[in-house]
């Protein structure tokens, strides 16, 4: 690995020339030169959205199918007197002319649903309003007529006589396609021409989805560009270069880049739920570069003298694995979403995967290469001596410090952050609540709000009742069990209206009957009902049953709208579904159900991501610090920030929405990196220098200025979208921004407290760390081990370089230490009236100072005649070994005791 990263190093024009032309290779995927148009499009249907392939979602195909669509657009024209000759003039024409519009299905009004009234010829299906009655009395009949009909009344008619409803369902076409048409614009535009003394208020889903997608876009377009700008000038003033800011955009761009080619290349466009992908892979992708930008201008600050290539290779060398690290852990929890039913959530996990994986490798190879071709940034000398230490090291320093004094309040307050977080969390509620996304007084939410109060709901649900055999919904028993299934919704206080077919039944049987007030009953057979539903087919009967009548829809109209609504309305009705007979099954289904369950399952995949993400995380870490007890500490800031994250939500009653749902990962992301940065940063520093507290203090120094300087820009660029007055993006920032600060003060505070007296070992110092061929059976204390288990003992020990003519230890000195010989040679002597004799001379395995070691002070003076290479092994490092490899240290104390008992036999040999 480290010849690539001199040959790398040495050769960076070559590096930045490779992947300018790979990156040049994905632009056809991207952009099709050819028609000039971009190959990755954006979708805003919700299609995508939906869970597929399970129970829930072939229902609610299948309701769609035989029921038609339930995502209708309401036009509402609200006067003083909905059936004044005025209103019910500009009602005609609006019907007549949205009827005659391509892509639109059927219109739902007073003037077009047919209504079976008695007529000298027989029955007569009609709409009510044919045309405008001429005098009051007319218009009064009408008003009478239209408020006590089923089908009318709180449906195209409020209860109150004010407001008239244009209901327009359209055929079944894509949402990108119809969104594409701008159906709903144009019918709003003729509306509003055609309405004389009337206010024209329009609300639906179509109408609700296109209105989210360009407020979204133009909220995105107003702030988002501030916030990149800001983010990146942060790092500038943090880095006090240009390329501070440059060298993260290159990564983050190259990281976009590459995953958009990806999808174009699978022609997959970007969706609802997509489309935070960017955001997210720019958020992580800036991380990686910062840490190598850091760690090189950290080598260059402290070693001037050195050649470029010579420091970056050190620099990387110094943060690649835990870089590396980081970047897996998070694109696992990525992967977690990928076993959801939702296709779109899939897609999101796979493509965040990509550009993760793209952003760590442009990050150890196009930034090195840019870093050393721009050549050595101004600023930092060529001379022999370091730098002084700069303000960010003196305030690392000083807080190490601070932390290593007050480590334990620390550690109480952080765990104390994590419960209350915890007991929040539970608060969390998840949301797809599309109408109050807007912000109050906007008129996609004005309108909204103001007819889903004047009818009986905006909102439906399909109740699907199914018989067991074709035409079993025309028999009494089953018409009467729909009839008390239909009485006991309306009797639910968030129900508004339901319409069924019990309710189509009895005004064909009234018509029947010559229109009898007290003929409004059902069929009393079952060929009556049949002879009556083949007289009224058409679009309204077809929206209550099947045309073999076997399976009916309850169209239950709702003035519910937030997800925790729908989801406690429909676990009623199930429960009441239940209870019906063994001849009949029902489910409940609809759009609002579908999003409810969307929600649930957005919550099911972020719990399931997050929590793979935390066992892998601790996984990896126990594994890289070959220590249950070390991997738990060192995922403990990730389980604060995590905790953080969910108890905002719950403590501010901030929706799990999809976009605040990218805020765990990202900030999970940041944690994670920001602690195995610190935790590898300081096993080095503490192997090296011996001395706990100074590798503490210089470890913050090194691993805290990129975590830092990155999630404090990240924090900017946040701060800006939470300024927005649309619902989600706020929630967004003000979430993200919280949750980046809690993570930068786990990262930062936290983990020295935590990495604070505990002895961090790490598997990649334990398989690089060279102690000679066969070292057990070379060195007679390691006898009986493995090479891993040699390798893991000198892990507590501290290696220490020797030059020729060094004293090692000196007769008197206090014995708190003992060294093993792995290379070289020593010599032990004492003074003697005759002069300096040489007592012994000690080579590759041999053990020295163990008797000043026991005995608490040492009897000889040991100088190094040879450079040595020396394992340094001391009482606190042999107790974490017992206590962390209880077998390998037993073997160890054996060993010694052999050793020990040969010292003497020698001794007791001189002696005689």
């Amino acid at each position: 690995m480290v010849r690539g990263l001199r040959f790398m190093a040495a050769h960076p024009w070559g590096v930045l020339a490779l992947a300018l032309l790979l990156s040049a290779l994905t632009l056809p995927s991207v952009y099709d030169f050819r028609t000039g148009q971009a190959r990755v499009t954006f979708d805003p249907s919700s299609d995508q959205l939906l869970a597929r392939g399970d129970e829930a979602g072939a229902s609610y195909d299948l309701a769609r199918r035989l029921f038609g669509s339930d995502e209708p657009l309401i036009v509402g024209l609200l006067s003083a007197d909905a059936f004044s000759s005025e209103s019910l003039t500009s009602l005609l024409r609006i019907s007549q002319r949205v009827r005659a519009l391509p892509g639109v299905h059927h219109v739902s009004s007073l003037a077009t649903i047919p209504i079976p009234r008695a007529d000298p010829d027989g029955i007569r299906i009609a709409p009510l309003l044919g045309r405008v009655p001429d005098g009051e009395a007319g218009r009064a009949a009408l008003r009478r007529e239209a408020l006590s009909n089923p089908l009318l009344a709180g449906r195209v008619v409020s209860r109150d006589g004010r407001l008239a409803a244009v209901i327009v369902t359209f055929d079944e076409l894509p949402d990108r396609e119809l969104l594409a048409r701008g159906l709903d614009r144009v019918i709003a535009d003729i509306a509003r021409s055609e309405a004389r003394g009337v206010e024209v208020q329009v609300t639906g889903t179509p109408r609700l989805k296109r209105a989210s997608t360009e407020v979204t876009g133009a909220a995105l377009r107003a702030r988002l560009p501030l916030a990149i700008v800001l983010v990146f000038a942060a790092l500038t003033f943090a880095f006090k270069t240009a390329r501070g800011m440059l060298l993260p955009l290159v990564t983050v761009v190259l990281a976009q880049l590459w995953t958009f080619a990806l999808m174009g290349a699978l022609g997959r466009p970007l969706t609802s739920a997509t489309l935070a992908l960017p955001l997210v892979l720019a958020v992580l992708s800036l991380v990686y570069p910062v840490h190598v930008i850091a760690a090189y201008y950290d080598e260059i600050r402290e070693t001037p003298e050195r050649r470029p290539a010579d420091s970056m290779v050190r620099a990387l060398r110094r943060v690649g694995l835990p870089m590396l690290l980081a970047a897996l852990t998070t694109a696992v929890s990525l992967l977690a979403a990928v076993v959801t039913p939702v296709s779109a959530l899939r897609e999101f996990a796979v493509l965040g995967l990509a550009g993760i994986l793209v952003a760590f490798a442009a990050s150890v190879t196009v930034t090195p290469a840019m870093l050393l071709a721009f050549g050595r940034p101004t600023g930092f000398g060529r001379g022999q001596a370091p730098l002084p230490p700069d303000r960010f090291s003196r305030f690392a320093a000083a807080t190490a410090r601070f932390v290593l004094r007050r480590r334990r309040p620390l550690i109480a307050a952080f765990t104390l952050l994590f419960l209350v977080s915890g007991a929040a969390a539970v608060r969390v509620r998840s949301s797809t609540d599309l109408p109050h996304a807007f912000p109050p007084g906007d008129p996609f939410r004005v309108d909204f709000d103001a007819l889903n109060r004047r009818l009986d709901g905006v909102t439906s649900l399909d109740v699907v009742v199914e018989g067991d055999a074709p035409d079993s919904l025309t028999s009494p028993a089953n018409l009467a069990e729909l009839e008390r299934l239909e009485r006991w919704l309306e009797t639910r206080q968030e129900i508004g209206e339901v319409t069924s077919l019990v309710d189509w039944l009895k005004l064909l049987r009234r018509a029947a009957d010559d229109g009898a007030p007290d003929a409004l009953a059902l069929p009393a057979n079952a060929g009556f009902a049949g002879e009556l539903l083949g007289l009224g087919r058409g679009d309204e009967q077809d929206a209550l049953v099947d045309a073999a009548r076997q399976r009916a829809n309850l169209v239950v109209h709702t003035r519910a709208v937030s997800t925790a609504e729908i989801r406690e309305l429909a676990a009623r009705i199930e429960k009441r579904l239940a209870e019906l007979p063994p001849t009949l099954h029902g489910t409940v289904t609809g759009q609002a159900i579908a999003f409810q369950r969307l929600a649930d399952a957005l919550v099911s995949a972020q719990l399931h991501s997050l929590v793979l993400a935390l066992g892998v995380a601790y996984a990896v870490l126990s594994l890289l610090f070959l220590s249950p007890w070390a991997g738990l500490r060192a995922l403990f800031p990730s389980a604060v920030t995590l905790a953080f994250c969910f108890g905002f939500l719950g403590a501010a009653d901030a929706p799990l929405s999809l976009a605040t749902s990218i805020v765990p990962p990202i900030a999970l992301g940041v944690a994670l990196n920001g602690t195995i940065h610190y935790f590898t940063r300081f096993s080095a520093e503490a192997r090296r220098l011996a001395d706990e507290e100074v590798a503490a203090v210089r470890s913050l120094v090194g691993a805290g200025r990129p975590v830092t300087f990155a999630t404090h820009a990240l924090c900017v660029g946040f701060a800006v979208l939470a300024t927005s007055g649309l619902g989600e993006l706020r929630w967004l920032g003000v979430t993200a921004t919280s949750a980046l600060g809690v993570a930068w003060l786990c990262a930062f505070v936290l983990a020295p407290a935590l990495c604070a007296e505990l002895h961090v070992v790490t598997l990649w110092d334990t398989l690089s760390l060279d102690l000679g061929q066969a070292p057990q059976r070379s060195i007679p204390l390691l006898r009986d081990l493995t090479t891993a288990q040699c390798r893991i003992v000198a892990q507590h020990g501290t290696q220490r370089r020797a030059p020729a003519g060094q004293p090692l230890l000196r007769s008197g000195d206090e014995g708190r230490e003992m060294f093993l010989v792995i290379d070289g040679a020593l010599e032990a002597s004492i003074e003697t009236q005759a002069g300096r004799q040489v007592l012994n001379r000690f080579t590759r395995g041999d053990l020295v100072g163990e008797v000043g070691y026991y005995t608490r002070k040492h009897s000889a003076e040991l100088e190094i005649v040879e450079p040595a290479r020396l394992l340094r092994l001391t009482e606190r490092g042999l107790a974490r070994l017992e206590r962390r490899a209880p077998h390998i240290s037993a073997v160890l104390y054996r060993n010694l005791a052999r050793i020990l008992a040969a010292r003497v036999a020698e001794t007791t040999a001189r002696i005689r």
